[in-house]
């Protein structure tokens, strides 16, 4: 019988939750890591910052093998030759299997080992890994957020240096230095990403010279310490075992196909393995539906119901989960303290309070403070500017004098409505060029668009105030020859907290949130605790009837209501159960075969931030080779998507109108 080894993937995988296990591998279950590869390459970047590493420890040899064992003989005759570096060096041990990104030569018997990462690092931080409160209180204990990588190269560590006793393995981890600054142009655009065959191919230079490549950005960090009280010290699952016995629970369980014990948490919520009712519909498996039906000894039907998951910003839900109380229904009115407004707005956990109170006596009804949301109208300045922002970063920065996770601004969209209700899409703004930084000319885009009246501007979370004072930043340190202008215009619609170097400041016309004003005054239950715009949005269509009759009509992208990017659009549309549907299910996808829900599923993880599918779709056009046709394509579904963002602020704006006026 063959081997079914525990990989690195593996063991990160059954780290997050043993019961994974089970799961991966297997097409008969929904799986949204699997949705596409080579995207989530694009997104994550992992693979361009593997192969910058590797030139950063020029003369490797990779073995280049994918059979595990034929792989594993290949790097036993390098680690004995005198070869400077091994690339994705292939070690079994038993029926464990890594294979290390780069084992660097220190001497003949010794190596670096050295597992690279896409993520960012402070070489300011004295304390990066521990936990700094516990620290103080005589607690070793990892970092959360540190956690998973440092498991993950404590691993890699622990199967060499069984595998191979008679070397020496240092571990390090190498990461993007949030710090440095890229000193040449163009750095990203030269590990092009393609897909071959289904496979995710990366390009790059074919000679480390420090002339293409400019300063090093990646830093290579010691974590022998942590490694050791990992292997030596830690304590792991409810058997608090040891680092050896864990690993081979978990390589037993993988081995033999053995599904562990459901534990939930209030990390089921984001379960690669969920199934939503149209993958069901399929005929594909959700193994989070089996996880929870076996934990809490239910069914399906049940399971549709509002759980402890859904209610919003509750930190307290593992407590929770323990006790078995898994529906929202359930929970105690207790569980939940609530701190009362001191300025009508409702603080968040009067929010929770009355999600859950709604929850309890199915109330499916909307609340809505009319008399605030008008009071918030009538400080409102015409014309009115919805504005929304797509942004990307990226561990390798595609332009000079970047930081690694420095963001980029590719595209906005602007709506205009005047004080009699009509409104037009006026303006929009998408870079695509490659190899050109965008930020600056971006602001001049949003500075021509919005800049030459006193109008009141609105945007959803705080996403579009941190980017622009991200660039504010950037400007003041730059030659631009406008900079001073650009500058004042961006602190008249911004507002910032002051630190201990900055003062505090807030714009003239700094613009309103719009998420701030419905989760301080308005609450529908059919969004199930989500206040993301992609909830909040449908959710007042299927609440108002002026919208319904509104756009029932195909008067979007007409002279009534003009459009850059739609004709004679009908928004209003309904399915086989008179249900309407969702406007974002409408719009043909960014990339082909990638719908809406799977791009959701795989980039939209941060549900006050979507956006992640236009970002990747920024990278694709950035670097990739596509002919015209397919560039022009992208291009024309984002600037639809971004359209479709400000519109629905601004349905969600007329509902209110609608409601309050």
């Amino acid at each position: 019988m063959k081997t079914r080894y525990l990989s690195k993937s593996r063991f990160k995988l059954g780290h997050e939750c043993p019961t994974k296990l089970y799961y991966t591998g297997k097409k008969e279950y929904a799986n949204s890591n699997d949705e596409d590869e080579f995207l989530k390459a694009l997104a994550e970047g992992g693979y361009q910052v593997g192969e910058l590493a590797k030139l950063y420890y020029p003369g490797g040899t990779e073995p280049n093998e994918r059979d595990y064992q034929k792989a594993h003989d290949i790097t036993v005759g390098l680690l004995k030759s005198d070869i400077p570096s091994v690339y994705e060096a292939s070690i079994i041990y038993q029926n464990l299997f890594v294979r290390v990104d780069v084992l660097s030569r220190t001497s003949k018997n010794s190596f670096d080992l050295i597992e690279v990462k896409a993520k960012s690092f402070d070489t300011t931080d004295d304390e990066p890994f521990w936990n700094k409160v516990s620290k103080k209180k005589g607690i070793k204990e990892l970092k959360a957020s540190w956690e998973a990588y440092l498991y993950d190269v404590a691993f890699q560590t622990y199967v060499a240096r069984h595998a191979f006793p008679e070397y020496v393995f240092t571990p390090y981890l190498l990461l993007a230095d949030k710090n440095k600054e890229v000193t040449v142009d163009g750095l990203n655009q030269l590990f092009p990403i393609s897909k071959i065959n289904s496979q995710t191919i990366v390009g790059k230079p074919s000679v480390a010279d420090s002339k293409i490549l400019g300063d090093k950005i990646l830093v290579k960090i010691d974590v022998s310490d942590v490694v050791d009280f990992i292997i030596n010290e830690s304590k792991n699952d409810k058997t608090q075992a040891g680092f050896k016995e864990y690993v081979e629970k978990l390589a037993g369980l993988y081995e033999k196909g053995e599904k562990a014990k459901p534990e939930v948490s209030k990390d089921c919520k984001g379960c690669e393995f969920y199934g939503d009712k149209s993958q069901l519909r399929e005929g594909l498996k959700s193994g989070f539906h089996e996880c929870w039906k076996e934990a809490f000894k239910t069914d399906d039907k049940t399971l549709e119901q509002d759980l402890v998951t859904d209610l919003w910003y509750f930190l307290d839900k593992n407590t929770y989960l323990r006790s078995n109380i898994f529906l929202l229904k359930d929970l105690p009115d207790s569980a939940i303290d609530v701190k009362e407004s001191e300025d009508g707005a409702m603080t968040r956990t009067e929010r929770q309070a009355l999600q859950l109170k709604k929850v309890k006596v199915n109330d499916l009804s909307v609340y809505q403070d009319l008399a605030a949301i008008k009071e918030e109208m009538d400080s409102w300045t015409y014309p009115l500017h919805f504005i929304d922002f797509e942004t990307m970063t990226v561990a390798i920065p595609f332009h000079k004098n970047q930081r690694p996770y420095e963001s980029i601004a590719f595209q906005f969209s602007h709506h205009q409505m005047e004080k009699d209700g009509s409104y037009h899409h006026k303006t929009e703004y998408l870079h695509s060029e490659p190899g050109i930084f965008p930020n600056f000319e971006f602001v001049r885009a949003l500075k021509n668009a919005i800049g030459n009246d006193k109008g009141t501007i609105f945007r959803y979370t705080s996403h579009e105030n941190s980017i622009l004072n991200q660039i504010h930043k950037q400007l003041t340190v730059s030659n631009e020859p406008d900079k001073a202008s650009l500058i004042v215009f961006l602190e008249s619609i911004t507002s910032k907290k002051g630190t201990k170097t900055e003062t505090a400041r807030t714009g003239s016309r700094n613009m309103v949130d719009l998420f701030k004003i419905y989760t301080n005054y308005y609450y529908d239950p059919t969004t199930h605790g989500s206040n993301s715009l992609k909830a909040t949005y449908p959710a007042a269509l299927r609440r108002s009837k002026y919208l319904q009759e509104k756009y029932s009509k195909p008067i979007y992208g007409t002279e009534i209501i003009k459009s850059l990017n739609f004709k004679d659009k009908t928004w209003i549309s309904k399915d086989k159960k008179s249900e309407i549907i969702n406007p974002y299910y409408t719009l043909p996808p960014i990339f082909e075969g990638l719908s809406f829900d799977v791009a959701e599923r795989m980039f939209g993880n941060d549900e006050l931030r979507e956006g992640g599918s236009a970002s990747v779709a920024f990278a694709r056009l950035q670097f990739e080779k596509m002919t015209d046709v397919e560039r022009k394509a992208i291009r024309a579904a984002l600037l639809r998507y971004c359209e479709l963002d400000t519109l629905a602020m601004v349905m969600i704006v007329e509902h209110w109108r609608e409601l309050a006026l």
